[in-house]
């Protein structure tokens, strides 16, 4: 097993491939330490995250589980979407950005999305919509301001989110879990869109919310507040 992770992360398309035609059932291996940062993570993941799509696209292919999140208790742990969506948005103002990288991750992101990949469900941990999660990566990589080009591009992914049913006007309860002791503090509730103001320092929150109102433009017109009653009545 742990000769499948160390070919993805080495991005040995061949020896993913012939490994998984040996042990198809390896497509859904959970890769334990060494290395730690891989640890209860899916082949899927670890190929989003070192940015090998080939091979991404070969465990799509395969069967992997485009809504993986992994076990209770490992720290950071984010459903893989949130690894494909991290990759659209370093690519596009991350320090490797590159606009032919961007549009192969956001045509994966797609992909995922096609294959049955959620965008509704809330983090199991925190509460938070997976919106939440976008603008985080967003925070994380936009060291500076962002150029019309830039915007367009960040709108794009947000747009293939909220076409899939990512809604930035549900309410949700914010809580900030502490690093150290993990308690929980509800801090109130609030929409994805509400928590850009209220959350984040101000430039990155007034960048945010023109980005998502370029995306909300192009996205097909629908009507929230329905939307979001029908999700939360059958959850």
């Amino acid at each position: 097993m742990k000769t499948l992770f160390l070919a993805i992360r080495a991005g040995d398309f061949d020896k993913v491939e012939s490994l998984l035609d040996r042990k198809p059932e390896l497509v859904g291996a959970i890769a334990s330490p060494p290395p730690k940062k891989d640890t209860g993570q899916q082949p899927l993941g670890v190929a989003i995250k070192t940015r090998h799509l080939a091979i991404a696209q070969l465990l799509l292919d395969r069967g992997a589980d485009v809504n993986f999140i992994e076990a209770e208790g490992v720290e950071g742990r984010m459903p893989v979407i949130i690894d494909a969506i991290d990759a659209c948005v370093a690519t596009v103002v991350g320090p490797a950005a590159n606009e032919e990288r961007a549009a192969s991750n956001l045509a994966f992101l797609r992909t995922m999305i096609d294959a049955g990949a959620v965008v509704t469900r809330a983090h199991p941990d925190t509460g938070n919509p997976l919106l939440v999660s976008a603008f985080r990566t967003v925070n994380y990589w936009a060291t500076g301001p962002c150029d019309q080009a830039q915007l367009d591009r960040l709108s794009a992914v947000f747009r293939v989110l909220i076409e899939a049913g990512a809604d930035p006007d549900e309410p949700f309860e914010w809580v900030d879990v502490m690093a150290a002791t993990k308690e929980r503090i509800p801090r109130g509730t609030v929409t994805p869109r509400e928590a850009l103001t209220k959350y984040y320092r101000q430039s990155f929150g007034e960048l945010m919310l023109q980005m998502l109102a370029m995306a909300e433009a192009e996205a097909p017109r629908r009507t929230t507040s329905r939307l979001g009653l029908f999700r939360r009545a059958t959850r």
